[in-house]
């Protein structure tokens, strides 16, 4: 039995990992990780939940690089801009970033979709920060006022 495609990114290079108690399928491109098993159902039982399951999987975020620690890394040398790329020893890959100020924050951030980009990560992993998708939706409101403003004049 062979595994189906990565539903994230249409991969075919999907292999088995695991710990002495579970075991998963997990894509070797965009890292999206299937259904664990219990190590007794062996690779065709990860196999099995990979290929039937229908919903689409993300990415093991069991080990994530907190913001703070880039923060605190960042106050430490003076930074106003940090970006992160790091893999640990499971190769499972992380992207961590910081500004200083929200502008700074969203530099790194756009910074760091472009690595994700360039990495082959789907577009789905890219984020911004929530100050910045509120400043964002600020500038909005402000915009619609302003017109609304122009329009009644």
């Amino acid at each position: 039995m062979n595994p189906k495609k990565c539903p994230w990114c249409q991969s075919e290079k999907i292999m088995a990992e695991g710990t002495d108690k579970r075991i998963a399928m997990v894509c070797q491109k965009c890292l999206a990780r299937g259904p664990e098993v219990p190590v007794s159902m062996g690779r065709e039982g990860a196999l099995r939940a990979w290929n039937k399951h229908k919903t689409k999987f993300k990415p093991s975020r069991r080990s994530r690089i907190a913001i703070d620690e880039l923060r605190q890394l960042a106050k430490r040398y003076q930074l106003t801009h940090a970006i992160l790329f790091a893999t640990d020893y499971r190769k499972v890959s992380h992207v961590v970033t910081f500004g200083r100020t929200v502008v700074a924050c969203g530099e790194a951030a756009d910074f760091g979709n472009k690595l994700k980009t360039a990495m082959g990560w789907p577009a789905s992993l890219h984020s911004q920060p929530s100050r910045v998708r509120r400043l964002q939706a600020e500038i909005e409101r402000l915009k619609a006022i302003v017109t609304a403003n122009a329009r009644s004049v």
